[in-house]
């Protein structure tokens, strides 16, 4: 129902603010936060019906958080709901062993069916539709711009810098449609993290990655 809090734990800013304007239209009450451990400080004053959490978040992730909601009694009765980018069987399952009582993929035309469902609400109220069509060509410019320029400098670019990109990439691609990017950006954030680095994978990966934003969603 309208007026219904709804706590967001998300570490991709474009991700937290997409959610955050889609379920505010809809008449949710909704706060946000960038870590778990800000989000238990915000439920410190804060109680919602929903806590919709990130999988993979920086220090404490998504799963933990939801164990922690869970195993203390002032939380345990809110509903905890664990979104990733890259949605899989296994990974329904370990949501629901950590005490989620559910589990969805990032996609913006899914979001509000899946938290209506959720909260058990009623028909939606579509306050005007939101064109997130100029997003999607922000974020596949960027993407391509970005990707052009590690290209470049293959032998002598920051490793650690482009994965933490590409984590921030992988929520933002689910979100917005472009599925099998954010699978891509995930898949190269592992590769990144191996020693020594193959600069030929990483070519081939970097150039598959952008071909995903070619064609417009």
């Amino acid at each position: 129902m309208a007026g219904e809090r709804i706590l967001i734990v998300d570490d991709t800013p474009v991700s937290l603010k997409v959610s955050q304007v889609l379920l505010s239209r809809e008449g949710y009450e909704v706060r946000t936060a960038a870590s778990a451990e800000e989000g238990l400080e915000i439920l410190h004053g804060f109680q919602p019906r929903l806590v919709l959490t990130d999988v993979q978040l920086p220090g404490m992730d998504g799963l933990e958080l939801a164990r922690r909601l869970k195993q203390d009694a002032a939380t345990r009765d809110i509903l905890v709901v664990a979104v990733t980018a890259s949605a899989t069987p296994e990974g329904e399952g370990k949501a629901l062993a950590a005490g989620c009582d559910g589990y969805m993929a990032k996609r913006v035309e899914d979001l509000i069916p899946q938290i209506r469902g959720y909260l058990g609400s009623g028909e939606a109220r579509h306050a005007g539709e939101v064109d997130f069509q100029p997003l999607r060509a922000r974020f596949a410019a960027e993407v391509d711009g970005c990707v052009a320029h590690w290209l470049e400098d293959l032998d002598e670019f920051d490793a650690e810098a482009a994965s933490r990109t590409l984590h921030q990439w992988a929520g933002t691609a689910g979100l917005l449609g472009y599925a099998h990017a954010g699978w891509l950006a995930r898949e190269l954030e592992a590769v990144l993290r191996e020693r020594p680095l193959d600069v030929a994978q990483l070519r081939d990966a970097f150039t598959s990655l952008a071909g995903e934003f070619r064609e417009p969603k």
